[in-house]
């Protein structure tokens, strides 16, 4: 049987995307560069003819790449978890594909991590990942934000006052909750509950103001 082979897969907080950043972000790193030599004998773990799949395998690591890469990465970034991975061999799945050769866009997309200043390996790295996970739960939350207040006709998120000057939308949540209101009006405060919003007071009818969790 063929050496074993291994997938270095990690969790980055603060992971900046699209001029936002992210948490709980899963890259999985691969070989992108064209090897000069197979890894491994691709006859001992293929059970079937398929460029796909020794493209897919020569993505792999060996264990002494996979360690220096995963050294690296823990030195590089500051919040991440990193995790070494060994292949199931032979491989059967002929729906395996090379990560390269996935199309990126629209959330999807590759790190270029071998172009990082002072990149110390031999060999290229990139990280594959899909940011939609956490993108569309920050943008839903936005988007919700947006819709509730719009309807008090604010004119902005955040704003610094409603024509009414009864609805004041403080830092954004800086001190807790989505966003901070302070008001003066009841009504108000019960139109945002019946929106579904919590309602927290901090200090002299300061407010944090929260969507429910769903479930």
């Amino acid at each position: 049987m063929a050496d074993k082979l291994y997938r270095v897969i990690s969790i980055i907080d603060g992971f900046p995307y699209g001029g936002k950043y992210f948490d709980g972000v899963q890259i999985i790193w691969f070989y992108s560069e064209k090897r000069e030599f197979p890894i491994v004998d691709y006859k001992e773990i293929i059970y079937e003819d398929s460029n796909n799949l020794e493209s897919y395998i020569d993505e792999l690591f060996s264990i002494h790449e996979a360690n220096r890469l995963k050294k690296y990465l823990d030195k590089h970034f500051k919040d991440i978890t990193t995790e070494i991975v060994e292949i199931n061999l032979p491989i059967v799945e002929s729906e395996y594909k090379p990560l390269k050769s996935i199309p990126v866009g629209g959330g999807i997309d590759s790190y270029l991590l071998w172009k990082e200043e002072g990149y110390p390996l031999s060999f290229k790295v990139e990280g594959f990942f899909d940011i939609r996970p956490p993108w569309r739960k920050e943008n839903e939350k936005r988007w919700r934000i947006e819709r509730a207040l719009n309807e008090l006709d604010l004119y902005e998120l955040p704003s610094l006052t409603v024509a009414n000057r009864e609805l004041y939308i403080l830092d954004s949540g800086e001190k807790g909750g989505d966003f901070l209101l302070l008001s003066f009006n009841p009504e108000i405060e019960s139109i945002l509950k019946e929106k579904g919003l919590i309602i927290e007071e901090i200090s002299c009818k300061v407010y944090a103001v929260s969507f429910k969790e769903k479930d």
